[in-house]
């Protein structure tokens, strides 16, 4: 899923367009570039009774994401500056660290590892931290050696992501010298370029794009690399008003492109209770359904079902974040195929459902403020129940990391990084003792452990039973 945080935009990028396609890039014959660079490798921690091990020396703010047996992150150094690392799960030992950028990436946009098979998709610094032009490289997720480089250095507008229905290609934004926004198809074990398309700009979801132009304007894209349809963002959710600048989260589910757009503020107030999600045909464009309410809270926890966030109020922007003082919500199981309602459950405060600080118990359940306190929320039924005592959940906490970037690709000297998990209680406060459930959108499970991360680094512990 691919979803852009609530909080102000700091940053606005204007990328100049064409109206007609232009070749941007060209690969390179495959050959062995800089070798990896490495540093001393930070030492795990002792084997505890909470972890299987910790390497505190790995700030992740991408990832973790499971690569050919290996674990692959973005982290950044002590001076800032990001590079993709991989590391041995079953010791934590660092094997290799290259140079990454995050190129002209909006700050407030989530950029993750990506790799199919062996390969990883690397963007090298073609001119330095602050400079926004990179080598786009396929790196093998072994030895940190490159497979392939694209010669020619572009400008990338949105995070490399697998397209295609296998998920199986590389898909990247870019732009070139001569300015022109192009959506780039890698084959991620030769680095040939499949057909380019001009215009698409930020990925909503799997073949759901945002282009270039202003007003906002949606466009499907097919595998093949052509466009199926065009239609403004107004047009489609009802109102001038609607703009994924203000937010987004989507997700594809049987054929439809179900999700959500924010709301422009004015004057720092947005009316929340204005929200909708809406299905819209994957081939032809149609809207199927629409229906009030934000989806899954704009994607804030690692859970499975989908869900809506209506809200009745207008929250406010402090400091450039959103509060919902004075702000109802209510939860509602939604049906992505019809988009009806399946169950519904008020809310005694909507802030933590907002920010995704309640507890997860699964990829089913959550905790939620009810009026007689907190209480198990079972996602696919809407039916809660007590807490038993002892129970231990997942907390996330979300984090900006100061980076060494190009202005584009910053707020305030900052991005958007994955949110840090811990042990807590339905509370919300710390617990010594590992969660009984290995929640995918924490972390991942290989060869007996569960890697995710953390406040204190890299963490992994023995699969919960």
């Amino acid at each position: 899923r691919r979803r852009r945080t609530l909080v102000l935009i700091a940053v606005v990028v204007v990328i100049a367009g064409a109206a007609a396609a232009a070749a941007v890039v060209s690969t390179s014959s495959t050959k062995v570039a800089t070798p990896p660079r490495h540093r001393p490798t930070p030492s795990p921690t002792t084997p505890t009774a909470l972890t299987g091990w910790t390497v505190p020396g790995i700030h992740v703010i991408g990832g973790p994401v499971l690569a050919d047996g290996n674990i692959l992150v973005l982290d950044t150094t002590t001076v800032g500056s990001m590079q993709l690392a991989a590391l041995d799960p079953r010791s934590g030992k660092v094997l290799w660290q290259q140079p990454f950028s995050p190129s002209g990436i909006q700050p407030l946009v989530l950029v993750e590892p990506v790799a199919v098979g062996d390969v990883a998709l690397d963007l090298t610094p073609s001119g330095g931290a602050t400079n926004p032009t990179v080598t786009i490289q396929g790196v093998d997720v072994a030895t940190g050696q490159a497979a392939w480089t694209v010669s020619s250095p572009v400008t990338v507008v949105d995070p490399p992501s697998l397209c295609t229905a296998a998920q199986n290609v590389f898909c990247l934004d870019v732009t070139g010298a001569n300015g022109t926004t192009q959506l780039l198809q890698i084959n991620p074990a030769t680095g040939a370029l499949g057909p380019g398309v001009v215009g698409p700009q930020t990925l909503m979801t799997s073949g759901l794009y945002q282009t270039q132009a202003s007003p906002p304007v949606f466009e499907g894209v097919s595998d093949a690399g052509s466009v199926l349809w065009t239609s403004p963002v107004s047009s489609l959710f009802g109102g001038a008003q609607y703009t994924p600048q203000a937010g987004f989260d989507f997700v594809t589910d049987d054929g439809l492109d179900v999700g959500t757009v924010g709301v422009t503020s004015v004057n720092g107030d947005e009316n929340l209770g204005e929200y909708k999600t809406i299905g819209v045909g994957a081939v032809t464009g149609t809207v199927s359904w629409s229906t009030p309410g934000a989806l899954d809270c704009f994607g804030v926890l690692p859970v499975a079902p989908s869900f809506l966030c209506r809200y009745s109020g207008t929250g406010t922007y402090v400091n450039g974040n959103l509060s919902t003082t004075g702000v109802s919500l209510t939860l509602e199981g939604l049906n992505p195929t019809s988009g009806g309602t399946t169950w519904t459950q008020p809310l005694a405060s909507a802030q933590s459902m907002t920010f995704g600080t309640v507890p997860v118990a699964d990829a089913d359940h959550i905790v939620v403020p009810l009026a007689g306190g907190p209480a198990l929320l079972d996602l696919t039924t809407g039916q809660t129940s007590p807490i038993a005592a002892g129970s231990v959940f997942w907390c996330g906490q979300s984090q900006r990391a100061n980076v060494q970037a190009a202005p584009a690709a910053l707020s305030g000297g900052q991005r958007v990084g994955v949110s840090l998990f811990s042990p807590c209680t339905a509370q919300g406060t710390p617990s010594g003792t590992i969660p009984s459930s290995a929640v995918s959108g924490v972390g991942v499970s290989v060869d007996g452990l569960f890697v995710w991360a953390s406040s204190g680094g890299l963490t992994a512990s023995p699969v919960p039973h």
